[in-house]
């Protein structure tokens, strides 16, 4: 069901319009204080750190506007044993997309 991050996870591969990355189910262990990263996109969306305790309800989401060609990062406490990102690409079709996101012990 899960799986742990051995190290960083990311993608450079674009979105179409309305599109959305997804990474896969992260799983964090005691030692682990963050989620971090960066995200940049040519054009704007929303980043989502999301987090609960069984895998499959996010119980708490950081929801995060990204404007076009404006990158962020991010480092979000964890608060829950699983973990995703996801990116919701906003209505036009990308030319540029990088994220990348990890666990910080």
């Amino acid at each position: 069901m899960s799986s742990r991050f051995p190290e960083w996870g990311g993608s450079s591969t674009t979105l179409d319009a309305e599109a959305e990355f997804e990474s896969p189910l992260g799983q964090a262990l005691s030692r682990d204080t963050a989620i971090v990263g960066s995200v940049f996109a040519d054009k704007e969306g929303v980043l989502h750190i999301e987090q609960g305790s069984d895998g499959e309800n996010w119980d708490v989401d950081a929801e995060y506007e990204i404007g076009a060609s404006d990158g962020k990062g991010f480092s979000e406490t964890v608060v829950a044993r699983y973990w995703r990102v996801r990116f919701v690409n906003g209505e036009e079709k990308q030319g540029a997309f990088r994220i990348s996101y990890g666990l910080r012990g």
